[in-house]
């Protein structure tokens, strides 16, 4: 415990006298001890002393150490690191990015796909995330913008990605030769998470 006075002080703890002279540390208590000094008029000198040599400073350590075992409650409270703050503000806007991403009436083609909201990059494929935005170059999406046939070109249902990755016949060759037996049977997702059926979106 590091015993603070004007004049000459002993210091039983070297790790404390390091961060003094530490200009990085910024916690709380080196900072208080930091302000303390530097408000100082008088000169401070700060000497270590190893521990238990009989010196005075040393057994005033021991003895405050000793009365603060004995208090009911700790009266010293040391705030919060920035490494604390930013991983708590960092869950905070995750949190709030979730509700939002979940309760807004926007975005839904990619909220099929993608119901948790996540900061990393998950796939890189131009392809992929243009079936995933649902801003792909499909009959159904280009009709909104510019009135043109929402109709899929084998004519049978809306070219949108459902109908081109699961029934369109134009695409039966491809399917056979990327996707599992049982493709048909499986969602959207389980479909576009495995790295065949990227493939065949590729082509």
């Amino acid at each position: 415990m590091p015993i603070i006075t004007l004049g000459q002080d002993y210091i039983r703890l070297r790790s404390v006298l390091q961060a003094l002279f530490n200009p990085n540390n910024c916690t709380a208590p080196i900072a208080s001890i930091k302000s303390l000094l530097g408000h100082s008029e008088t000169a401070c000198e700060l000497i270590w002393t190893k521990a238990h040599v009989g010196t005075d400073g040393n057994e005033r350590a021991d003895i405050y150490a000793k009365e603060a075992t004995t208090k009911d409650h700790v009266d010293f409270h040391i705030g919060l690191s920035i490494k604390h703050i930013k991983a708590e503000l960092a869950k905070a806007i995750k949190t709030e990015w979730q509700l939002q991403w979940s309760s807004s009436s926007k975005g839904r083609a990619v909220h099929e796909l993608c119901r948790h909201v996540c900061s990393q990059r998950i796939h890189g494929s131009y392809f992929l995330n243009q079936i995933i935005t649902g801003h792909e170059a499909l009959a159904s999406y280009q009709h909104k913008f510019f009135n043109s046939s929402p109709i899929c070109s084998c004519g049978k249902e809306i070219e949108d990605r459902a109908h081109i990755i699961f029934k369109c016949e134009s695409w039966t060759e491809i399917r056979g030769k990327y996707f599992p037996k049982n493709f048909t049977s499986r969602t959207l997702l389980q479909l576009l998470s495995q790295n065949k059926p990227e493939l065949a979106l590729n082509k």
